[in-house]
């Protein structure tokens, strides 16, 4: 003769759902802590419209949350694209800025000597931070400006002698 309890089976219902119940809030933590949103802060300082023989790009990225993973700083031209300044940043933790939060850096390249003639060029700075977001490759900020290479000084003419 065999006995069943239903008491047996309550009890493991009761420790099925409060064990799923303690998983789902560790993973909302989990998910909460690695995964923000938060995407990092670039600004683009001191570029005008116009760049010429000598470049200068002046930029200052920001990311409050879980701090900064790398910036590249690229221009492109035609077919030609040259990246002209690229930095990562170690890892410094696990948990809360885990890279430095703010980063400021003037990149300075002559337009010749990269290859970059007269005509328009596009500057590009990326950021990336430390967040788990994008298939664990960070939340990604991109700022496009479009600018003028123009190498020829100006000429200057006396139209009237007197």
């Amino acid at each position: 003769m065999a006995f069943s309890s239903s008491r047996g089976a309550s009890g493991s219902r009761i420790f099925s759902g409060l064990f799923f119940f303690v998983l789902a809030i560790a993973g909302a933590g989990v998910f909460l802590l690695f995964f923000e949103l938060g995407r990092p802060v670039v600004k683009v300082d001191n570029v005008g419209d116009y760049i010429g023989k000598k470049g200068i790009i002046s930029y200052s990225v920001h990311d409050a949350k879980s701090g900064l993973r790398s910036v590249i700083v690229s221009c492109a031209q035609g077919g030609l694209k040259k990246v002209l300044h690229s930095e990562t940043f170690p890892r410094t933790g696990y948990t809360g800025a885990i890279g430095p939060r703010d980063h400021a850096h003037e990149v300075t390249f002559d337009t010749k000597t990269e290859g970059f003639k007269e005509g328009p060029m596009t500057i590009t700075v990326e950021a990336r931070d430390y967040s788990m977001w994008g298939w664990f490759s960070g939340n990604r900020t991109v700022v496009v400006k479009e600018v003028e290479v123009d190498t020829d000084p100006p000429r200057v003419q006396i139209l009237h002698g007197e």
